[in-house]
């Protein structure tokens, strides 16, 4: 496989990945509301650790590193407003937002 044909089929499995990575920012996003419970941000901390293990392949390691902090952040019981700014800035890094 040449390198453009590898980069062609990164890119079509990007546009196949992109809604559910949308839907992992969303639960995200919901984690990092006021009075979000336990069960919301340990779902949300599961989805960013996807996250975190997969953007990379699709050539986002930036949003791999950010998704890592978010997980960080929610297992550590960070409040709401610094997980949405990170949450935020992931978004931005993977172009949903």
């Amino acid at each position: 496989m040449t390198d453009p044909e590898l980069g062609d089929m990164v890119a079509r499995l990007w546009e196949r990945m992109r809604p559910v990575v949308a839907e992992r920012l969303h639960v995200m996003g919901r984690a990092a509301e006021p009075g979000a419970d336990a069960d919301v941000r340990a779902a949300a901390a599961e989805a960013a650790h996807k996250l975190a293990g997969s953007l990379g392949s699709y050539g986002y390691p930036g949003g791999s590193r950010l998704a890592a902090r978010i997980e960080e952040a929610l297992r550590a019981d960070v409040p709401g407003q610094s997980v949405a700014g990170l949450v935020d800035a992931l978004r931005r890094e993977v172009g949903l937002g």
